[in-house]
């Protein structure tokens, strides 16, 4: 899921190009801001399943880990997106690179799940 956001994302500031170069990608076909919001989608499912895997998990410290990193990672992940300016490309630019951020923080999660 997290690959999904990250790949449908990284369409989002470039489609002026992908305009211009008859690109029919999801971000033309669909809109910048549904295309994000979409995204957003696929990433918070994703957060909220790695939290349902710890709220079941035996291990207290797993559980207890696995919920409050995914629960701050999602909150995180929220807050941002409510302030991003879809019209800028910056701004657009800056969000998925704080995704991949986010990707790399879910590595450090991963072997704390049991």
């Amino acid at each position: 899921m997290h690959g999904g956001g990250l790949s449908h994302g990284k369409d989002i500031p470039d489609i002026a190009g992908d305009k211009i170069y008859g690109i029919r990608s999801f971000t033309v076909r669909l809109g910048q801001q549904r295309v994000f919001w979409i995204c957003i989608s696929l990433l918070q499912m994703a957060y909220l399943v790695a939290l349902s895997v710890g709220v079941i998990s035996t291990c207290i410290w797993s559980k207890w880990i696995t919920v409050i990193g995914h629960t701050v990672l999602a909150s995180l992940l929220w807050n941002r997106a409510n302030s991003v300016d879809l019209k800028s490309k910056t701004a657009i630019t800056s969000f998925y690179m704080f995704i991949w951020k986010l990707f790399y923080a879910e590595y450090l999660l991963i072997p704390l799940v049991r």
